[in-house]
């Protein structure tokens, strides 16, 4: 889990997710609740600032493919979430199975926009889901204009001088703290993952260079 100090309308989280964070998909045994706490914690707080006219939440997470979407809901079936009548679900995320017409998120934004649902966001959320091809950069998903690839030298200006109504929430959704996938995970999956991290390290620097 990583979080840095917020500029005057932007702040950015990072947390390790799956998942087997939501309450039920582990059975009966709740075996991460402390875990999903502790990110539940942290998201609260910063969903209370952007809960104000113009606020916005943003989840950064690796994927097979690249895209934004508005619409897309949690692929929650694919952990059995939804499957079984062991465990009740959350009233928080009976509504995630509404019907979409875009394909489910991936896994970890999946488990991303669960948590906020959880936390207690009910407003819209923007996903940008990474893939291993280029597409999406730390001016787009800070709130800037249209995706290009994601490098060093993207332009980061939006953060510095943020063009956005109201405060921006940022969550970049992680599968593995240090953004290498075991071995035999999918090489796009993995190489995903790698652009998650250094787009979230894009923008750390440039909050630094700021704060």
């Amino acid at each position: 889990m990583g979080r840095v100090p917020a500029t005057a309308t932007l702040t950015v989280q990072r947390h390790d997710l799956s998942l087997a964070l939501l309450p039920g998909v582990t059975g009966r045994l709740d075996v991460f609740a402390e875990r999903r706490e502790e990110v539940l914690a942290a998201l609260r707080p910063a969903l209370e600032a952007v809960l104000v006219p113009g606020g916005t939440v943003t989840v950064v997470a690796p994927a097979l493919q690249t895209r934004t979407t508005t619409g897309a809901q949690p692929d929650l079936g694919a952990s059995g979430y939804l499957a079984g009548p062991a465990v009740p679900a959350s009233p928080a995320l009976a509504a995630l199975g509404a019907i979409s017409d875009e394909p489910a998120l991936h896994v970890t934004a999946s488990a991303a926009v669960a948590l906020l649902r959880l936390a207690g966001w009910t407003r819209e959320i923007t996903t940008h889901e990474i893939g291993a091809e280029a597409g999406v950069s730390a001016q787009t998903v800070t709130g800037g204009s249209a995706p290009t690839a994601p490098t060093a030298s993207s332009d980061l200006a939006p953060i510095t001088h943020p063009a956005l109504v109201g405060p921006h929430l940022v969550v970049f959704a992680c599968a593995r703290p240090d953004g290498v996938l075991p071995v035999g995970a999918p090489a796009a999956l993995a190489l995903a993952e790698e652009r998650t991290h250094a787009l979230y390290h894009e923008v750390l620097r440039e909050l630094a260079g700021v704060s």
